[in-house]
């Protein structure tokens, strides 16, 4: 497979621009700043989502409706999204609107103005956020689950925080974080289109005249200490018992993490020739909503296997789960197999990367992370060094099922 190859420019300031030319009428383009939630001070949980709401509601010259007018307008889209260890504000438009997302995006990220009524109002918005997911145990069952395997570590905080916290939210605590946080150097801007590097170089030098400095914030290591298991069960008012199981993982430089990638593939991947999906939901109509997932962090990871269910069947799912687990981890897979496997899992990142949004956002986190644009090449290179034993090796460290922590939401629901 032939891959084009991103292009790095650093500004004398210390941003970092990546760009990507790509075919077409349309271009993406995003900032992504290090500064998520294991950046917020001690009690501040949710406070770099928090800025990430409240800064399309006002700048030092526009207000609230002139900031989201200005790409609506002419037929583009602003947006932003905040993770555990960053903050990305994004945009896509036609080519000739270029310059106004790079001005309105600078404009929105170094200049807010973090009106008080505006503070207040998004308190409220973000409440509703938080018990939106409180009705959704698909999604808040991943939250907490994280909770338990990084108790008492950053990564384990909330995105969204706490309603305790997000109340407690300030004008002087944005102010403090924004001013400590998002600098130059702790930014990369994000381009992939087909608008020449040489222009796009200018507007963005043109736009971020900020000033990079040194930071002192150290983001403590999670590594992959392995923690004690913990096992709960809750009750909850579900149809359905909910499970999710697993633990931390290797991070995004492990070498080991393609062999668990393919592991997740293989066990419960998007594909819907997963083994879970194909053994317990297709075979026996146990569940709806089975999966495994891998998610990296710069220095860390998580692994997990999900399921939800009818409470007559949760047993059940659960033993099949472990069968499937347990076959990983005893029998290697047939060269074959291997062969197959792999191609899948390349084929579903080549397609990926058609997505030309969330290709730039990849770009950017690359750079933002690991100082480097995404090397698909050496990615592919990296599946296909997997062997078998490895594979065996990553399910047994992984994936034993004897130290993996467990949540269960239980179903409260009287049926009779």
């Amino acid at each position: 497979m032939e891959f084009p190859s991103s292009q790095l420019h650093v500004f004398p300031n210390g941003l970092k621009l990546v760009y990507h030319h790509s075919p077409g009428t349309v271009s993406h383009c995003g900032l992504m700043i290090l500064a998520g939630g294991r950046n917020e001070p001690d009690g501040k949980v949710g406070l770099a989502h928090f800025i990430e709401h409240v800064i399309f509601k006002g700048t030092k010259k526009r207000n609230a409706f002139q900031v989201l007018n200005r790409l609506e307008s002419v037929g583009g889209e602003l947006n932003g999204y905040t993770t555990k260890e960053e903050t990305c504000i994004h945009a896509s438009m036609l080519h000739l609107h270029f310059e106004r997302a790079v001005e309105l995006i600078a404009d929105i990220v170094l200049n807010p103005s973090f009106p008080d009524k505006e503070i207040a109002v998004e308190k409220g918005v973000v409440l509703d956020e938080i018990n939106s997911y409180l009705d959704n145990p698909s999604e808040q069952i991943f939250e907490d689950f994280e909770a338990m395997v990084f108790k008492g570590h950053p990564v384990g905080n909330p995105i969204l925080g706490t309603e305790t916290s997000v109340r407690s939210f300030s004008r002087k605590d944005l102010l403090e974080f924004t001013k400590l946080n998002y600098i130059s150097n702790r930014m990369v801007f994000s381009y992939v289109g087909a608008l020449p590097l040489g222009l796009v170089v200018d507007v963005v030098e043109s736009n971020f005249k900020v000033r990079g400095k040194d930071s002192k914030i150290l983001k403590q290591a999670a590594g992959l200490r392995r923690l004690k298991p913990v096992n709960k069960v809750l009750q909850r008012p579900t149809a359905h018992d909910h499970f999710i199981c697993g633990g931390r993982a290797y991070g995004s430089k492990s070498p080991k993490r393609f062999a668990l990638f393919l592991l997740n593939n293989i066990l419960g991947g998007p594909g819907m020739n997963s083994r879970l999906n194909l053994k317990i939901r297709e075979k026996y109509g146990y569940t709806y909503q089975i999966e495994s997932s891998y998610n990296t962090f710069s220095d860390c990871g998580i692994f997990s296997i999900y399921f939800a269910t009818d409470p007559v069947f949760f047993s059940r799912c659960r033993d099949l789960v472990w069968k499937e687990v347990h076959e990983l981890q005893r029998n290697r897979i047939s060269k074959i197999k291997l062969h197959s496997y792999k191609y899948q899992l390349k084929g579903q990142i080549a397609i990926a990367q058609e997505n030309r949004p969330g290709f730039m956002l990849n770009n950017a986190r690359n750079v933002l992370l690991y100082g480097r644009p995404m090397d698909l090449v050496s990615v592919m290179k990296g599946i296909d060094g997997v062997t078998s034993n490895e594979i065996m090796d990553v399910a047994n460290e992984i994936a034993n099922t004897d130290q993996m922590s467990s949540l269960h939401y239980k179903s409260s629901t009287d049926r009779n």
